[in-house]
């Protein structure tokens, strides 16, 4: 049934799709997810490489959750910014599962008011990498409900439990 919907009835019979295919009918992952019925499984069988599909542009935001098997990364694959990842409301699982760090939110120039706006507990956080180097005040700190001292604290302590677990 795809390969009528992408040949057409008289292009048959054509059994395989390949990368070119898609290149060629400029088809984007939402297109052909959506229109045209490939899982992701197939679409990472066609074209296994994320870089591939980031190239051909046509991937954005909202298509990445659903292409976990890739692990694209917002701000390092597609140079989102901190107020588009915040306006797509993923989970800390989602953001961990696409290898974002508090690094990259860092790099992107995340402030308390920032950290707020997330609505994430410190563990969440700590998931995403957040250390005791990240809190440079007292404002920080109090992004996370916590004076600087026990926060700082609270992080190093998490550090030495997590470096003991591996």
């Amino acid at each position: 049934m795809q390969s009528v919907k992408i040949f057409g009835l008289w292009d048959q019979p054509r059994r395989i799709v390949m990368w070119d295919d898609f290149k060629t009918r400029n088809l984007t992952w939402h297109t052909l997810r959506t229109e045209y019925g490939f899982t992701t499984q197939q679409l990472h069988t066609i074209q296994p490489d994320k870089r591939e599909w980031i190239l051909r542009g046509g991937i954005t935001l909202h298509d990445i959750e659903e292409m976990s098997i890739f692990a694209i990364n917002p701000f390092s694959d597609l140079n989102a910014d901190l107020a588009e990842v915040w306006s797509m409301q993923w989970s800390v699982n989602q953001l961990a599962a696409m290898n974002v760090t508090f690094d990259q939110f860092v790099d992107r120039g995340i402030t308390a008011d920032i950290v707020r706006c997330f609505n994430f507990p410190l563990s969440a956080w700590c998931e995403l990498g957040l250390k005791p180097g990240h809190i440079h005040n007292e404002t920080m700190a109090r992004a996370f409900g916590l004076p600087y001292a026990d926060l700082v604290k609270i992080l190093e302590d998490h550090a030495l439990s997590h470096d003991k677990l591996q």
